[in-house]
C-alpha cells in the first residue's frame, strides 16, 4: 500500500470511528430518552423513534466493520485496541437499546385447560349469573 493510500485509509478509518463512537453514544441516550415519562404519561416509542433507531444501529454495525476492517489492512496493531474496545460498547448498544427488537425468547404457550367451557352472554349458563 503506497503512502497516499494508507493516508486515506487512515481518515476514512478515523472519520468510521469518531462516526462509530457517536453511535455508540445516540443510541442509548435516545433509547432512554423515549422511555422517560417524567412529566408526561409514559408511551410506547412511536414507529419513527423505532425507525431512527434501528437505523443508527445498522449504521453503528456498518461503521464498526469499517473500522476494523481499515486497521486490518494498514497493519494497525495498537489500533486493534481502540477498535475492539468501541465494537464492544457498540454491542452493547445494538443488543441492549435498539427500539423494537424483542431479543427474550417467546414465553410457552399457555396449556389449555380441558375442562374449560366459555360463557357466552346472554346464554345464561355463565357462574354468577
Amino acid at each position: 500500500m503506497d503512502d497516499r493510500t494508507r493516508r486515506k485509509s487512515l481518515g476514512t478509518e478515523v472519520a468510521a470511528s469518531l462516526a462509530a463512537v457517536a453511535g455508540a453514544v445516540f443510541l442509548p441516550v435516545f433509547a432512554i430518552g423515549t422511555h422517560i415519562c417524567a412529566f408526561a404519561e409514559c408511551r410506547e416509542p412511536t414507529t419513527r423513534e423505532i425507525r431512527v433507531s434501528q437505523g443508527v444501529a445498522v449504521l453503528l454495525v456498518a461503521t464498526v466493520l469499517t473500522t476494523l476492517l481499515l486497521a486490518a489492512r494498514r497493519g494497525a496493531r495498537w489500533s486493534w485496541l481502540w477498535h475492539v474496545s468501541v465494537a464492544a460498547v457498540a454491542g452493547v448498544a445494538v443488543i441492549g437499546f435498539t427500539l423494537g427488537v424483542d431479543w427474550s425468547p417467546d414465553p410457552e404457550p399457555v396449556p389449555r385447560n380441558p375442562d374449560y367451557v366459555p360463557c357466552y352472554s346472554g346464554s345464561g349458563d355463565c357462574p354468577g349469573g
